[in-house]
C-alpha cells in the first residue's frame, strides 16, 4: 500500500510556487487577447431616419436639412431606414389611414339608422357617430384601409402585402386615381406589419451619400420560405450591409432559430444584435451566427427624454469601449422638454460621440465583427484546473485543516473529470465551454476566500510573534499578496473562458453574482478567528462563536446595515439597478473616464484595498483593539479582492481595459489606504491618551 507524505512546509511552498506558475501558459492566450482586441476597433454610426423625420416633422424643418447637417457637421453617413408599414407610409404621407372599428354587430340600431340617413351627404354634412367613416366610405368597418392617391406606390404596397399576408388582404385597384390596400386585424398590430421598401427613398438617400442598414419587421405569421425570402430580398436591395431587426422579435422567428438549430439552414447576413432589448429569437440568431453578429447599443425612448448631451456621449463611449458593441444606434432629441435647441441638441450628441471614440483610437465606418478568436488550448486549461486544485488544497492547509498529498491528488482526479465531463456535457448540448465554465467558477470562489484566509494567517502569526511591530512594508507585503492570488484567478480565469459568445455577451460566465459575494461573506466566517482565543481558533470554533454570540441591538444595526450595502453592492453590479446611480458619482466616474484610460471600481478603488491596507496599519499598531479592526478590514477589504477576480470574469471588457481599471484601482486604494490609514491611527491614537489622561 502506498504511504503519501504529509504535507509539510516545503511541500506547501512548492505548492505556492506551481500555483502562480500556472499563470505563464495563459499569457500566450492573453496576449493573443490583447492583440485581437487591438484589431477590433472599427464602430459604426447610424441615425435613426424614422426619429430624425419626426423631428423634422415636429420642429417644422425641412427633413433633408437635418440629414444634410448629420452628414455634414456630425459626420455620420449611415441611416437605419425602416421598411415601410402603414404608420411610416401615413407619417411620410404617401396614404391615409381609415382603420376599422369592429366586427358585424358592434353598433346600435340608432347608430345603423344614423348611418343610413347620412349616406350619400357631403362629408362636411355628415354627423356620424365616431368611427365611422370606413362605412360611409364604402369601406369594411371589420378591416384597416390604407388609402393611396399614387398608383405607383398602391401598386407595390399590393403586390408585397399579398405576398405577406395572404389571406388577410383586399385590393382595391382605381387606376390613376391610386388605390386601396385593405388588411384585416387588430389595426394596432396592422400598423406595424412591414411592407417592404421604398426604391425611390434609397435612391435618394445614396444620392445624398448615405449608406443604408435596413430595419426588417417580423410577423408571427412568417413561414420559413416566406421570412426567407424577404431576408434574401431586402439583403439584395441593401448589400454588404448590417441587418438591424425592428420590433419585439426577429424576421422569421421560430421557424428561423428552428432550422438554423437543426442545421438545416444557414445563416449568411451581417444583423446588429441589440443588446439588453430582449428582442425574441435574436440571442438564439446570435448564437448560432457569432461570426455574423455584431453587437448594438442603443438608448431608449424613454430615457432619451432626460438624458443630458453630455450624459449621452458617454454613454455610448463606455457601451463601445467596456461592451464590445461595434455599432451605435443612435437616436435624435425628440422628446425633450427643452424644446428651443433639440436639433442641435442632436448634431452636438452625434458628432461628440464619433469624436470621444475617434479620440480613444476607434476607426468610425463599418463596424468590426469577431472572425477569430484566440486559442484557449487543452493544455491552458489543464493548468488552470491544476491551480484550482492547489488553490482549494492550499485554502484548506490555511484553514488548519490537515491535508495529506493523498487528498490534494484526489482533489486534483476529481476536478479533472469534472471538467472533462462537464465538456463531454456541454458539446452534447451545444456549449461545448460548460467545462472550462465550472473550473472558472471554482477559480472565482476559492482564490479570493484563499487570499482572505493567507492574509488573515499572516497577519495573526505576525501579530503574535512580534506583537505592536508595525511596518509599513509589511503591511504593504501582506496587501500585495491577497492581491497577486486574486490576479493570478482573475487573468486564468480570463484565459480559458475566451470564445466568440463571450466575447459579444451572447453567452455569459454563470455565477458571477455568487462569486462576487460568497467570498465576502466566507470573509466573515474566516476573519472572526482573530478575535477568538488563541486556542479556538478554528472554522468550527469560529461557526460556534457566531452562532452563540449574544445579539446587541448594535449588532442588528450593524447587520441590518450589512445586507443594505450588500444589496447595494449586487444592484449596482447589473446593468439595470433599482438604485440609480447618483449625479455626483456619475461626475466622479466620468472625470476618472477622462483623467485616466479606463475608471477604476468604485468598490475596489474607495472601500476594498483602502479598508485592508488601513485594517493591517492598525492591526499592526500597539492599539489594544487592533485586533477587532483588523477583523473589519479583512470584511471590507475582501470586496476589493474578490471584485478584482469578478472584473476578469466579464470577458466582453477588452482585456488592456481590464488590466489598467484592475491596477489604477490598486494604487489608487492603495494610496488612500495608507493615508486613511495613518489619520485613523494617529486619531485613535490621541483618544486614547485623552481617556487614559
Amino acid at each position: 500500500m502506498l504511504k503519501y507524505p504529509t504535507m509539510n512546509r516545503s511541500v506547501i511552498k512548492i505548492m505556492w510556487v506551481i500555483y502562480f506558475i500556472c499563470l505563464i501558459p495563459a499569457f500566450v492566450t492573453l496576449s493573443q487577447r490583447m492583440s485581437a482586441d487591438a484589431g477590433f476597433n472599427k464602430v459604426c454610426l447610424v441615425a435613426d431616419y424614422v426619429q430624425l423625420l419626426e423631428l423634422a416633422q415636429t420642429e417644422n424643418v425641412p427633413v433633408d436639412e437635418i440629414l444634410d447637417r448629420v452628414r455634414d457637421e456630425a459626420g455620420i453617413d449611415h441611416i437605419a431606414l425602416l421598411e415601410d408599414t402603414p404608420e411610416f407610409l401615413a407619417q411620410r404621407g404617401l396614404c391615409t389611414i381609415v382603420e376599422g372599428v369592429g366586427w358585424p354587430g358592434w353598433m346600435t340600431e340608432e347608430e345603423r339608422d344614423e348611418i343610413r340617413r347620412n349616406r350619400g351627404r357631403e362629408v362636411e354634412e355628415a354627423t356620424p357617430p365616431e368611427n365611422d367613416w370606413p362605412l360611409l366610405m364604402g369601406l369594411s368597418h371589420d378591416m384597416t384601409h390604407l388609402i393611396f392617391s399614387d398608383h405607383d406606390i398602391f401598386a407595390r404596397i399590393a403586390e408585397t402585402a399579398q405576398a405577406r399576408y395572404p389571406g388577410l388582404v383586399q385590393v382595391e385597384d382605381r387606376g390613376v386615381d391610386g388605390g386601396v390596400v385593405s388588411l384585416a386585424g387588430e389595426p394596432k398590430i396592422i400598423l406595424e406589419w412591414g411592407l417592404g421598401f421604398d426604391p425611390l427613398l434609397i435612391e435618394e438617400f445614396r444620392g445624398m451619400g448615405f449608406i443604408l442598414y435596413p430595419r426588417l419587421k417580423d410577423y408571427p405569421g412568417f413561414t420559413l420560405n416566406t421570412a426567407s425570402e424577404i431576408l434574401s430580398k431586402t439583403m439584395g436591395i441593401f448589400p454588404d450591409s448590417v441587418l438591424i431587426f425592428d420590433g419585439d422579435s426577429i424576421t422569421g422567428g421560430e421557424a428561423v432559430t428552428r432550422e438554423l438549430s437543426g442545421g438545416s439552414w444557414v445563416w449568411r447576413w451581417k444583423f446588429g444584435w441589440i443588446e439588453f432589448a430582449e428582442q425574441k429569437w435574436s440571442a438564439e440568431l446570435a448564437h448560432y451566427a457569432p461570426s455574423f453578429t455584431v453587437r448594438v447599443h442603443s438608448i431608449e425612448d424613454e430615457e432619451m427624454e432626460v438624458i443630458t448631451v453630455d450624459r449621452a456621449i458617454a454613454r455610448y463611449e463606455r457601451a463601445v469601449r467596456e461592451r464590445s458593441v461595434r455599432l451605435v444606434y443612435l437616436k435624435p432629441f425628440l422628446l425633450q422638454t427643452d424644446t428651443s435647441n433639440r436639433i442641435d441638441k442632436t448634431i452636438r450628441m452625434f458628432s461628440g460621440v464619433k469624436n470621444a471614440l475617434e479620440s480613444r483610437g476607434y476607426i468610425s465606418g463599418e463596424p468590426g465583427f469577431i472572425t477569430s478568436e484566440p486559442d484557449t488550448s487543452l493544455f491552458i486549461q489543464f493548468f488552470s484546473v491544476l491551480a484550482l486544485a492547489i488553490a482549494c488544497v492550499l485554502l484548506l492547509h490555511t484553514l488548519n485543516v490537515n491535508v495529506k498529498l493523498s487528498h490534494a491528488i484526489t482533489i486534483l482526479v476529481i476536478l479533472i473529470v469534472f471538467w472533462l465531463v462537464g465538456g463531454l456535457f456541454g458539446i452534447v448540448m451545444e456549449g461545448e465551454w460548460l467545462g472550462r465554465k465550472l473550473i472558472a467558477l471554482g477559480l472565482a470562489l476559492v482564490s479570493p476566500t484563499l487570499a482572505v484566509a493567507w492574509i488573515t494567517k499572516k497577519y495573526d502569526d505576525l501579530e503574535r510573534k512580534l506583537p505592536g511591530t508595525f511596518s509599513l512594508g509589511t503591511a504593504l507585503k501582506i496587501w500585495f499578496g491577497g492581491v497577486g492570488i486574486s490576479l493570478t484567478a482573475g487573468l486564468l480565469i480570463h484565459s480559458i473562458l475566451i470564445n466568440t459568445h463571450l466575447l459579444l455577451q451572447i453567452d455569459s460566465f454563470s455565477g458571477v453574482k455568487i462569486a462576487l459575494y460568497l467570498p465576502i461573506l466566507l470573509a466573515i466566517l474566516i476573519g472572526v478567528r482573530l478575535i477568538l482565543p488563541p486556542q479556538s481558533r478554528s472554522i468550527m470554533s469560529a461557526v460556534s462563536y457566531l452562532l452563540n454570540m449574544p445579539l446587541k441591538i448594535w449588532h442588528v444595526i450593524l447587520g441590518l446595515l450589512g445586507l443594505v450595502v450588500l444589496f447595494i453592492m449586487l444592484d449596482r453590479s447589473g446593468n439595470f439597478p433599482v438604485i440609480n446611480v447618483a449625479d455626483w458619482e456619475n461626475n466622479i466616474r466620468g472625470w476618472f473616464e477622462t483623467m485616466l484610460y479606463a475608471r477604476p471600481r468604485t468598490k475596489e478603488m474607495l472601500v476594498g484595498h483602502p479598508a485592508m491596507i488601513t485594517g493591517l496599519i492598525l492591526g499592526l499598531s500597539m492599539l489594544p483593539y487592533r485586533r477587532p479592526l483588523m477583523y473589519a478590514g479583512i470584511v471590507l477589504g475582501s470586496i476589493g479582492l474578490t471584485s478584482m477576480v469578478n472584473t476578469f470574469c466579464h470577458i466582453h471588457t477588452p482585456l488592456v481595459l481590464s488590466l489598467f481599471r484592475t491596477f489604477a484601482g490598486i494604487v489608487i486604494g492603495g494610496v488612500i489606504g495608507i493615508v486613511a490609514g495613518f489619520i485613523l491611527l494617529w486619531v485613535l491614537k490621541r483618544i486614547g491618551r485623552m481617556k487614559s489622561g
